[in-house]
């Protein structure tokens, strides 16, 4: 089989890897446009605000939407925090999206021939990438993926370390799933690895120390510590320039889109991350041993670390951007 629902599928024995790729199906789409659109290296701009709501004064992109969704889903997994955005405010558009729909067939156009790339590997070798990301209105998008399976989703939260807990949960559920899927097939998988990018909610996850502000994530917490000690997952701080899952939640420059774009579509052909240089933490730290040595962009997600650690948590990790003496 060649073709199968408009997804054609390319296989390379001698690299034992199998393509997965829509160009046709894209190409029919984007021959309806009565202008062909103007080459764009990235789905979205970075500097328009896509949450404005609009005025009922625009058509519907229905049409639209549902077209290169159906690729985003299979496909084209590069695309889908970008199709899922406009997708949002396809009922009622504000003028910004507009330009982003115009600004994502560009992209498309000149991103038809990519395709899904799966295999390659003799070993199959379970990871993922957790993240979030505060969006106006109080929500926040979360997003997992794994080198089987990718996902996202949205969710209201009260800050991003909830958000960040709320998104590794939802991870920790993906890799139960999937460990017993591939055990099933006969590929057992031993601790799983899935990087996260904040501290915040990686001292919380590895901890049983929950203060007043995080009581209600108990029971997901929980959930997560009962995991770690089953050995079934590994948490592992990754700095938010390696963390794949970053361009599931929020429109990323053009460096840093081609970097996750090629992960995301391509795999890694071996364990991918080595995070920066760690220090060890230890559980008798006090809040005057701790040093910032590095400009942190959200102060409030320190100080609750910080008041973490001053109360006694018992911390067994490593991480970059906080030191002890």
């Amino acid at each position: 089989m060649s073709r199968y629902i408009g997804i054609d599928i390319i296989r390379d024995k001698s690299t034992r890897k199998l393509t997965l790729i829509q160009q046709q199906y894209l190409e029919d789409y984007l021959d309806t446009l009565p202008v062909t659109p103007k080459l764009k290296n990235i789905p979205l701009s970075t500097s328009l605000n896509y949450h404005l709501k609009g005025n009922n004064d625009i058509n519907p992109i229905y049409k639209d939407v549902g077209k290169f969704r159906y690729a985003s889903d299979h496909t084209r997994p590069d695309t889908l925090y970008s199709a899922g955005l406009l997708g949002s405010a396809a009922s009622n558009p504000h003028p910004n999206h507009i330009a982003g729909l115009k600004h994502f067939q560009g992209y498309l156009q000149n991103t038809k021939g990519r395709g899904l790339v799966l295999g390659g590997d003799t070993k199959i070798n379970l990871f993922g990438f957790s993240d979030a990301a505060c969006l106006p209105g109080g929500e926040s998008q979360l997003a997992y993926c794994f080198y089987l399976g990718t996902d996202s989703g949205t969710i209201c939260a009260h800050h991003s370390t909830e958000a960040e807990i709320k998104a590794l949960d939802a991870a920790v559920c993906c890799v139960i799933w999937l460990k017993e899927f591939l055990q099933e097939l006969g590929f057992p998988q031993d601790r799983v690895p899935i990087y996260v990018d904040s501290e915040p909610a990686l001292i919380l996850a590895n901890t049983y120390k929950v203060g007043h502000r995080s009581n209600h994530l108990l029971v997901r917490l929980n959930f997560i510590h009962q995991e770690i000690e089953k050995g079934n997952i590994q948490l592992i701080w990754i700095n938010s320039e390696g963390n794949v899952a970053d361009m599931l939640t929020k429109p990323l420059s053009e460096p840093l889109f081609s970097k996750h774009e090629k992960t995301l579509m391509e795999g890694f052909s071996n364990m991918p991350i080595e995070a920066k240089r760690s220090v060890r933490a230890k559980s008798s730290a006090t809040l005057s041993e701790v040093r910032l040595n590095q400009k942190v962009e959200n102060r409030r997600e320190i100080q609750d670390t910080a008041k973490l650690i001053e109360e006694g948590g018992p911390l067994d990790m490593t991480f970059d951007r906080i030191t002890y003496i």
